[in-house]
């Protein structure tokens, strides 16, 4: 069994007692149980003072778009699976930042416990939402609406915070989404129904898998701890983010997938989708 003691040793000796941490895990890669499971997880971070964000992401909110002025180059030709799978669309769904539903499936067990743990914080994301815990939660989650799906990033940036990835690799490190757009790409739109059911677009990232095609060059900026046999990359936010926006700029094609058709990585290769001017006029 991996005590509390033991999380929180590799806390302190990675620097982060009292920091903000966007948190990506997988509880396989511990290779062992956890002391009091996901509470004593969660509850490690907690009492050293940390504010733990995670994505929380909720595709089942979902809409097919109405709008006439669909966005070239958004990484779709507008079929219907793009949006229905894999859950059944519903019209009437409204998501409020209230709601703990949440893609469990994709997301995994922590994101899923922590978006229902008492006094999170939710973002106002329909499908991209950002979920925290801690003394800085608001201060994390609280600018972040339908078009700025990554002012949790901004504000992680602004905080000094960091990026932990617990057995996993930078595929599942959401910021690089916001390295994108700090290196001057679209990102892409999806639709989703506002409070009010009027169907409205979103912002969302792009295909993730070829972003560990940058961890040569962002090497230098991790520190790593073993906790168990989960392997623990830490970077400090910032530092992460404009990086990777500099060897974005400098080389579009380096966040490509393995896949050669992959129509979203093309796309952000090209800039990301094209919009009208006044696309976003009403957010």
């Amino acid at each position: 069994m991996i005590l509390q003691t033991e999380i929180q040793s590799a806390l302190r000796t990675l620097g982060l007692d009292c920091q903000s941490i966007c948190v990506h895990t997988s509880l396989k890669s511990f290779g062992d149980s956890l002391e009091n499971g996901l509470d004593g997880l969660l509850s490690s971070f907690l009492n050293l003072g940390c504010t733990v964000m995670m994505p929380t992401f909720s595709k089942m909110y979902l809409q097919q778009p109405v709008t006439a002025d669909l966005p070239l180059q958004n990484g779709t030709n507008y079929g219907d699976e793009i949006f229905s799978d894999p859950y059944p669309l519903d019209p009437s769904l409204i998501y409020t930042p209230e709601s703990t539903q949440i893609a469990s499936a994709a997301m995994g067990a922590f994101p899923t416990y922590l978006v229902h743990y008492p006094d999170r914080v939710r973002g106002a994301h329909p499908v991209n939402s950002f979920t925290a815990v801690g003394p800085r939660a608001h201060d994390l989650i609280d600018l972040q609406t339908r078009r700025h799906v990554y002012a949790p990033f901004e504000a992680l940036c602004k905080d000094d915070g960091y990026i932990l990835l617990l057995g996993v690799h930078l595929d599942r490190a959401t910021i690089l989404h916001y390295a994108e757009q700090l290196a001057g790409r679209n990102l892409l739109v999806r639709w989703a129904n506002d409070e009010n059911g009027q169907v409205r677009p979103v912002s969302i990232g792009s295909c993730s898998l070829g972003f560990p095609n940058l961890y040569p060059a962002v090497q230098d900026l991790e520190k790593q701890i073993k906790v168990g046999q989960s392997l623990w990359r830490c970077f400090k936010a910032k530092d992460l983010a404009n990086r990777c926006a500099r060897l974005i700029q400098e080389n579009p094609q380096i966040t490509h997938c393995s896949d050669p058709d992959c129509l979203r990585c093309h796309h952000m290769e090209q800039g990301g989708p094209i919009v009208p001017s006044d696309f976003w006029s009403e957010d």
